[in-house]
């Protein structure tokens, strides 16, 4: 069972006005995970379910851009082929993905999200 089904109807109401993060709601299993994704603090949105505080524009636009980096469709890219390099496998939090291809890339090396 997801966020989005565990409370249908308060997130029904919250899609009315705020339809990405309502979406992004089917998408997690907990809510402290989705506070997290969303780069918020603890109990947040239950206080959006209990509808004890309003949705702002900053949680729709954070869940959106979510969503845009997580369900758009990657480009099939072919690896480079470099001689007499090492290859890295970099592991790093969701959020630091893109400072961590930029500071590769200042390094020299190429970087590619898989």
């Amino acid at each position: 069972m997801n966020v989005y089904a565990d409370n249908k109807e308060a997130w029904d109401a919250i899609a009315m006005y705020r339809p990405a993060l309502a979406e992004m709601a089917k998408h997690f299993d907990s809510i402290t995970l989705m506070e997290t994704a969303l780069c918020y603090g603890p109990s947040v949105i239950i206080k959006w379910v209990r509808k004890r505080g309003g949705v702002s524009l900053e949680a729709e636009r954070r869940a959106k851009k979510w969503l845009d980096t997580r369900l758009a469709p990657k480009p099939a890219v072919e690896p480079a082929v470099v001689h007499g390099g090492t290859m890295l496998v970099v592991a790093c939090p969701d959020q630091m993905v893109s400072k961590a291809i930029k500071l590769l890339a200042v390094l020299g090396c190429e970087a590619t999200e898989i």
